[in-house]
C-alpha cells in the first residue's frame, strides 16, 4: 500500500484543449522496477518511461512519447516519483 502522504497532484504542462495531470508517489524514485515517472525538466514537468538497466550500474534507460529514447545516469535524472494516475481534464 503506499503512503497517503507521498502521494502529490501535479498539472503538466497545459495544451489549448485540455489540462494534463498526475498523481505521483513521491516515496517512490527507483527506477529498478520500470515504470512511468515524473521528471522535473526545470520549466516543465514530463512523464517518461524508466527503466534501469542492472542493479550493478546507475545507467537508467528513458524513454517518452515527445522524445526519442536515450540511456543516462540516474543522477543526471531530476525523478520527482513514479506515476500512479495519469490523465486529461477537457474544457
Amino acid at each position: 500500500s503506499r503512503d497517503k502522504e507521498a502521494l502529490k497532484w501535479v498539472k503538466l504542462t497545459p495544451n489549448p484543449s485540455s489540462q494534463n495531470v498526475c498523481i505521483i508517489d513521491t516515496n517512490d524514485r527507483s527506477a529498478l522496477r520500470a515504470g512511468d515517472f515524473a521528471l522535473d525538466m526545470g520549466s516543465d514537468i514530463r512523464i517518461s518511461h524508466l527503466e534501469q538497466i542492472s542493479p550493478k550500474t546507475d545507467k537508467v534507460h528513458v524513454s517518452s512519447v515527445k522524445d526519442a529514447p536515450y540511456i543516462t545516469n540516474n543522477e543526471d535524472l531530476m525523478i520527482l516519483g513514479r506515476v500512479v494516475f495519469n490523465g486529461s481534464i477537457y474544457s
